[in-house]
């Protein structure tokens, strides 16, 4: 799938063989998906997260599932984790800065109309419309990047427990084997939170709401006054 940062990743372009093969074939086989990247191995990951659980065994003798958590989600792969977050923010950042573009412009179109003069000039305003198309392609582009690194953290979250407790259960029965609880564990506990795709994704709209906030009381403060204080 190329490189995080690759022009193909942000077009999506690399899901186009698989539609194309799908379209010409009727249906959409397991070949014809793009292949897992390395660092989503699921032999891989499980590797460096025993590791990392293995040295945390000597620090600390109670691990929580919190801690295991967070280790599966941020510490073995960080690297996407922040992919994730940084596009969110970046979302973000558009959704900003869109109205204070769109209010100039506004104010330009309204100045005209009731002044008949140009305020902003008529390139400026070009410029303006411009720069709110490119935000909302780049905004719409990092939305979706965010969210797909987001399904991807956590998939790969409920390969490593799948895994985990696969080899636990099967491999090294050094105790009293409950087959219903192994069950459970596989089967619901890890599947439910590999489905709870939107985490990354909500967690950099929460983070993102206490950067902001001062910018946006600014703002505010000046439409409504003091009443803004109250709003906060």
């Amino acid at each position: 799938m190329g490189h995080l940062y690759s022009p193909v990743r942000y077009t999506f372009w690399w899901v186009w063989p698989s539609i194309r093969a799908a379209n010409d074939k009727g249906q959409l086989s397991q070949e014809d998906l793009p292949k897992l990247p390395r660092a989503d191995e699921p032999e891989g990951l499980f590797q460096k997260c025993a590791e990392l659980w293995k040295s945390q065994k000597v620090k600390d003798k109670d691990n929580d599932s919190a801690q295991l958590l967070r280790s599966i989600c941020w510490r073995v792969q960080r690297r996407v984790f922040l992919y994730s977050v940084l596009h969110g923010w970046t979302f973000l950042f558009f959704m900003t800065i869109d109205p204070l573009m769109l209010r100039v412009l506004l104010n330009a179109v309204q100045d005209m109309s009731t002044r008949h003069t140009e305020t902003v000039s008529i390139v400026t305003q070009f410029l303006l419309v411009g720069a709110l198309s490119l935000s909302m392609l780049i905004r719409v582009t990092c939305m979706e990047i965010c969210f797909f690194a987001s399904v991807r953290v956590q998939n790969n979250v409920r390969s490593v427990l799948v895994h985990s407790i696969f080899r636990k259960s099967l491999w090294i029965p050094d105790h009293a084997l409950d087959i219903g609880k192994i069950s459970n564990l596989m089967a619901t506990d890890a599947d439910k939170i590999g489905k709870w795709s939107a985490l990354l994704f909500q967690l950099s709209q929460w983070s993102w709401t206490f950067f902001s906030l001062p910018i946006l009381v600014y703002f505010l403060y000046g439409l409504v006054g003091s009443a803004a204080f109250i709003g906060m």
